[in-house]
């Protein structure tokens, strides 16, 4: 047996009770009919717009979908700290290394507590340099090791977190049998200067003899200015006169 759907037995038993309460002609019938079915539709109509749900539903959704693209683009704007930021970028590109010239070529890290006595020995040659003196005032036994200490203290250690951090470029040679050698550095800090974060390049160096020096010294102001903007953070040089940029 076929169920008549709910709204359709209701106008049929509507249909019907009008016909039966209906005087006259068949013409005058239909008239009320019609009459009738007319002010049940605009009550209807008039009911809602009195209480629009749907539309209510849909501004729920779109203010939801509104609330979650704002969180999403929160998060894409993080702000990084440099420790995070410096190993970030030193491994975006793994193991790669970066060409400098026809057999020349560059491996960018973070520095640690193990390169101590390299970055001591690239200090004291790239001041030495700078000074242009036939005779440099060769430095006492306590001032390098104090200079040793510093540095081993600033990195850190397993138990003790840096307060410096070193970026580090070893230059390789197409001749295998010659081992990287370090030719550029930069000790950095994260800083407050007049209420704005600052990224302070305490101290930098680029090997001067190296014949490709021009090229890494660009390359090392590329990633300082990828940490500046990681970091959300001016670059601030502390010490102009161990470093020139091109």
């Amino acid at each position: 047996m076929e169920t008549k759907p709910p709204e359709d037995a209701r106008k049929k038993r509507v249909s019907a009770e009008v016909a039966e309460g209906a005087t006259g002609t068949t013409e005058e019938k239909v008239k009320k009919l019609r009459a009738h079915e007319s002010a049940s539709n605009l009550a209807e109509h008039v009911a809602v717009e009195e209480n629009p749900k749907q539309p209510e539903r849909q501004t729920e959704s779109h203010s939801s979908k509104k609330s979650s693209n704002q969180t999403i683009d929160k998060a894409s704007k993080k702000v990084w700290d440099l420790e995070s930021a410096l190993h970030h970028l030193v491994r975006a590109k793994g193991n790669e290394k970066e060409k400098l010239s026809s057999n020349t070529c560059v491996s960018f890290r973070v520095g640690h507590a193990g390169d101590v006595s390299a970055l001591a020995s690239f200090y004291r040659k790239s001041t030495s340099e700078e000074k242009q003196s036939p005779n440099p005032v060769s430095s006492s036994s306590s001032e390098d090791t104090s200079l040793e200490v510093l540095l081993a203290e600033g990195l850190g250690d397993e138990d003790t977190p840096p307060s410096v951090f070193a970026l580090l470029a070893d230059v390789y040679k197409e001749d295998r049998s010659k081992v990287p050698y370090l030719a550029a550095a930069a000790l950095l800090t994260l800083g407050w200067q007049e209420n704005a974060r600052v990224l302070r390049v305490e101290w930098s160096a680029i090997d001067r003899e190296s014949e490709v020096a021009d090229v890494l010294e660009r390359r090392l102001w590329l990633r300082l200015s990828t940490l500046a903007l990681m970091t959300s953070c001016q670059i601030l040089i502390v010490n102009e006169r161990t470093t020139s940029r091109s």
